[in-house]
């Protein structure tokens, strides 16, 4: 019979105890390829919804909530979401940057889950901007459809006059109907729900009745000069 040393039989150990190592490593790997990784969702899930979120209530429906936070010095942020359990979304903000002016977030307008959000900024001493976004309170998806910087014409390049936004109206598609004047006319604008842009008609500023614009669906409706016209958006 043979005789095993001390030497033999502490060899045989350690490669007994290092094979089993390894057997736990792959096992422990194979455990981990086979389990399912947590979505990001779940951790998203654990973020507070539309209606345990704090701040002031700019607009809250059904289907829909604007909520504003002042998170930062003169800074205010908007979020946007659907109640009572929806996920809550950053719509944009408004801010001064010389710490002495003013700045504001408005609701424009709002259709279904749909709201047309206006930030005004002081962006330094001379002035700011002011910029307008569509969001939906479904995905956060937002859009910009109207831009206007409030320097005043000698701040702005020479021969370049803004364009003020009169009228608005808002569908649950997300889409719009614009009355913008400048230059002497007033044009009336569609929007779809990509920010894409169409005009409709065009009269001399004063013209076209502001308060006429209608949008039902997709059919938009107004009256220029007595006249009521209608276009689909």
């Amino acid at each position: 019979m043979r005789a095993l040393t001390r030497s033999a039989v502490v060899s045989g150990v350690s490669r007994r105890a290092r094979a089993a190592a390894i057997a736990v490593a792959v096992l422990l790997v194979a455990i981990a390829w086979v389990t399912p990784q947590v979505p990001p969702s779940a951790a998203a899930r654990a973020t507070p919804r539309c209606g345990a979120y704090k701040g002031k209530r700019l607009l809250r429906s059904r289907s829909l909530a604007v909520i504003v936070r002042t998170q930062e010095q003169q800074r205010e942020y908007a979020f946007i979401c659907v109640p009572p359990g929806g996920r809550v979304h950053l719509a944009g903000w408004a801010f001064d940057e010389t710490r002495v002016g003013t700045y504001s977030v408005k609701v424009l307008g709002w259709a279904g889950s749909w709201a047309a959000i206006q930030f005004e900024s002081a962006v330094d001493f001379h002035g700011g901007e002011v910029l307008d976004k569509m969001c939906s309170a479904h995905n956060g998806r937002c859009y910009y459809f109207f831009h206007r910087f409030t320097y005043g014409m000698p701040e702005l390049e020479e021969g370049v006059e803004q364009s003020e936004l009169e009228g608005i109206v808002v569908n649950s598609f997300g889409q719009m109907l614009l009355a913008e004047t400048g230059k002497g006319a007033t044009r009336v604008i569609g929007v779809g729900s990509d920010g894409s842009k169409s005009t409709l008609d065009s009269a001399p500023e004063g013209t076209i009745q502001l308060s006429s614009l209608k949008l039902v669906g997709h059919e938009a409706s107004w009256i220029d000069g007595g006249v009521v016209k209608r276009a689909r958006v």
